[in-house]
């Protein structure tokens, strides 16, 4: 009888472990189900033989959506540049006009070919950067002069109005 009644207190520990335990459990899981109640009613979803409706891709198309003028020659110093939003397509995107020091102009589209980040006119140096990962791009012809980018800037044609000082942009240069 004195072996019995370890293991009796044995099964006892167990069982009120497991009774204790589980109450426990019940417990949290009622308090959670409880926290859930909200008083906003939920919609009922209906069923509809509609299928959904989607959105078309953009269409390129080769008449420009705004006016063609970018700027005035007096709105940029030398060496300095502007950023523009190109009207080649169907919708815009950006691009960056730059004023030379000596007083030419020339635009790329200003999308970094590595990962396509915004890039910037550094004029100390006078290349164009991409504030991502450092790619650096020449100002003459928009190659690369530093990685990681691989491809050069596409160069559009810009064509200056001597009459009105207006700098009218002309497409992408073949």
């Amino acid at each position: 009888m004195a072996q019995d009644q370890p293991e009796q207190q044995m099964s006892l520990s167990r069982r009120w472990l497991l009774q204790t335990g589980a109450a426990t459990v019940l417990l949290a899981a009622s308090g959670s189900l409880a926290a859930c109640n909200t008083e906003a009613p939920v919609p009922e979803v209906q069923p509809t033989s509609q299928p959904p409706t989607l959105v078309p891709e953009p269409t390129i198309t080769s008449a420009p959506t705004r006016s063609p003028i970018i700027a005035k020659v007096s709105d940029l110093q030398p060496n300095s540049s502007l950023v523009f939003n190109r009207s080649d397509y169907a919708w815009e995107l950006p691009a960056l006009l730059v004023r030379r020091s000596d007083g030419s102009f020339v635009a790329y589209d200003a999308s970094c070919t590595h990962n396509r980040c915004e890039v910037a006119y550094l004029a100390e140096a006078q290349q164009l950067r991409c504030p991502c990962h450092g790619a650096r791009f020449r100002i003459e012809d928009g190659e690369v002069v530093r990685g990681p980018a691989s491809a050069g800037l596409t160069r559009f044609r810009l064509r200056v109005d001597e009459a009105s000082g207006e700098i009218i942009f002309l497409g992408v240069e073949s």
